[in-house]
């Protein structure tokens, strides 16, 4: 293994803006351009690993991954596709199971050993793996000791398996995704169940949130945006399940690019991004008790430093402390992928080549030294999902919430008066806004049978000849 010092007397590690950033990387030359996009500190020694697309740092030889001790480089035995003529080698994701390191990218090697797709680096070497990915693996996680994948794949492991499956450490395991090369952008596990961005029909939005109950998919809330909105990833904060990319809302929580969900309620921070028509999180995670959110954007909650007069800067990096959004860097020329605290000191990476006038190669250290700019406070908005709720109309009230077999509805005898003469009728539609079941004349019954439903969320629409109102249901 190849090892390089990073010395402070060398051309890279010169100070940027007042101090603000250290620049660790003098070129990355070769196929590579250069990007850095993802992250694993080693529980063993400690050591960071860092991912992406390059094929050299500092002159040294190294496809798509490098480690990093805060003072060396290691250069793990070149990395991806030694020997191999390939100019795009890259890893996109990374994650720590069973005490190895597993990478996740477009390789057809990792050393000197085949293995498309998935690899595995046991500390010292890569080990001879050959999980069979038959397509590319675009997110991970990891949850109770098992490691989950979703990508392009319909085969894993010798089994034959759609986008979604789990990996216990010895065996693949089917998660019954229905549908083939499904664009899935993220998973996660929150509070015991998995989440996913991506479609559970041919059918269905690519960019629609959905959940699997242990035996199939279920559609589950709405994403608002233009034709290209995304979800980009998913992440649990505390007691929430943040989900960011590039939105108008979430469940009918206006949040541009960000919103996040408790288990019951869907949650709005602020107005979010300026212009969701191409402002993007990437990246969005809690660093010493504060939420930093990274990618491509202008302005959050009103506040940026972009200088579009500058090569088009930027700025790319905000803090939450709980009440404001605030701004600790100087602008980036492209994106910033993401951050890591590591022995006390903040770094940033991504594939950004200047913050303001400085150059750099993608991996920085922060040193402070920035005159922060800051939001005024934000208001949080609280968007009710439906879980174990109440549907109010007036009066009425229509239960349970979620519902298995059927609603009811609760009324006095002087409301049931007063129900005669208005005709209460109820609807259920579908995420297309077509009506599945219709329902007139409700005081006549107290029940509304939905055991033919098939589970997902659904559209109740209750009216009257004053009233006509819309609830979220959820048919479990």
């Amino acid at each position: 293994m190849k090892k390089v010092l990073i010395s402070f007397l060398i051309s890279c590690a010169y100070f940027l803006q007042a101090q603000v950033w250290t620049n660790l990387i003098d070129s990355v030359p070769g196929f590579g351009w250069g990007a850095w996009q993802d992250y694993v500190i080693d529980p063993n020694t400690n050591d960071i690993y860092l991912c992406g697309t390059f094929q050299k740092v500092n002159q040294f030889n190294t496809r798509g991954i490098i480690k990093y001790n805060g003072s060396t480089f290691d250069t793990l035995q070149t990395g991806l596709d030694k020997n191999l003529f390939v100019g795009n080698s890259q890893i996109r994701s990374m994650e720590w199971f069973q005490n190895k390191l597993y990478v996740f990218g477009v390789f057809s090697k990792t050393g000197n050993y085949w293995c498309r797709y998935i690899g595995r680096w046991n500390g010292t070497s890569w080990d001879t793996v050959n999980f069979k990915p038959n397509n590319l693996i675009t997110t991970t996680d990891l949850y109770n000791n098992e490691l989950y994948v979703a990508g392009y794949f319909d085969s894993i492991g010798g089994k034959a398996i759609n986008c979604v499956a789990k990996f216990d450490g010895i065996n693949w395991h089917d998660l019954s995704h229905p549908v083939k090369n499904n664009a899935i952008t993220s998973i996660k596990n929150f509070k015991g169940r998995l989440y996913m961005a991506g479609q559970v029909t041919t059918a269905s939005s690519s960019s629609n949130l959905s959940y699997f109950d242990g035996t199939q998919w279920i559609p589950w809330v709405g994403v608002t945006g233009d034709n290209f909105k995304t979800i980009i990833g998913m992440t649990v904060i505390d007691t929430m399940l943040f989900v960011y990319g590039r939105f108008n809302s979430i469940a009918g929580t206006y949040c541009k690019g960000i919103a996040a969900y408790n288990g019951k309620n869907w949650y709005g921070y602020g107005q979010g991004l300026a212009n969701s028509s191409w402002e993007t999180i990437y990246n969005l995670q809690k660093i010493d008790g504060e939420i930093y959110a990274t990618g491509i954007f202008d302005k959050i909650e009103g506040v940026g430093n972009s200088n579009n007069s500058n090569g088009s800067l930027t700025t790319n990096l905000a803090k939450f402390d709980g009440t404001k959004w605030c701004l600790i860097s100087p602008p980036f020329d492209r994106q910033v992928c993401g951050l890591v605290k590591y022995k006390n000191s903040l770094y940033c990476y991504g594939n950004f080549r200047r913050i303001a006038n400085d150059t750099v190669w993608g991996f920085v250290k922060y040193n402070g030294g920035y005159n922060q700019i800051c939001s005024p406070e934000i208001s949080i908005t609280i968007s009710p999902v439906g879980l174990n709720e109440v549907i109010n109309f007036g009066s009425i009230k229509i239960y349970p919430n979620p519902v298995k077999d059927k609603l009811y509805f609760d009324f006095t005898q002087n409301q049931f008066e007063d129900l005669e003469r208005a005709e209460i009728k109820l609807e259920l539609l579908n995420n297309l806004g077509q009506v599945i079941l219709k329902k007139e004349n409700v005081e006549q019954s107290n029940e509304f049978y939905l055991s033919e439903v098939p589970k997902g969320i659904y559209l109740l629409r209750v009216r009257d000849s004053k009233a006509d109102k819309v609830f979220k249901l959820i048919k479990e």
